[in-house]
């Protein structure tokens, strides 16, 4: 499924701690890798140089989103800005890529960029980017954190 609006708001956070992408209103079902959508959606501040280009596009569109999201969290503003839409699509297409803050770890502001390359052939797949260090890294911390919180195995009676 192509979300084709992925944006903070849109990123749930449950109860018991897991996150979930919600409201797939724009999104489209592709039928394979190589289908690709034509049509322009999306919350501008996150959408992808091609989508605005208004060229054929598929799941690079969505990692770009998550690249600003990613951008998003770690500088606290988006990652381009613009007074009107036209100034908002030309930086998106073509002023200098942002780079996180130098705080956080090289391999994040790396796959940031990654995410956010004008190349959508370019950019990472979901399975490159879960295989990353530093999401792996993440990954783990959670992963500990939930057992933490787990209750222990009872005991058999036997």
């Amino acid at each position: 499924i192509l979300h084709r609006d992925l944006k903070p708001s849109n990123i749930f956070l449950t109860s018991a701690g897991d996150v979930r992408v919600g409201d797939f209103g724009t999104s489209k079902l592709l039928s394979h890798t190589a289908a690709l959508a034509k049509t322009f959606v999306g919350t501008p501040y996150y959408i992808s140089p091609e989508v605005i280009s208004e060229k054929p596009y598929t799941w690079p569109a969505d990692i770009w989103s998550m690249g600003c999201i990613l951008y998003q969290l770690c500088a606290l503003k988006v990652p381009f800005d613009a007074a009107n839409i036209t100034q908002l699509a030309q930086r998106i297409c073509g002023s200098k890529i942002p780079v996180i803050p130098d705080w956080y770890s090289p391999e994040l502001r790396e796959l940031c960029q990654e995410m956010m390359s004008r190349k959508a052939s370019e950019r990472p797949n979901c399975d490159a980017i879960i295989d990353k260090t530093v999401i792996q890294e993440v990954v783990r911390g959670l992963l500990n954190e939930a057992r933490k919180h787990e209750a222990p195995p009872k005991a058999r009676h036997e």
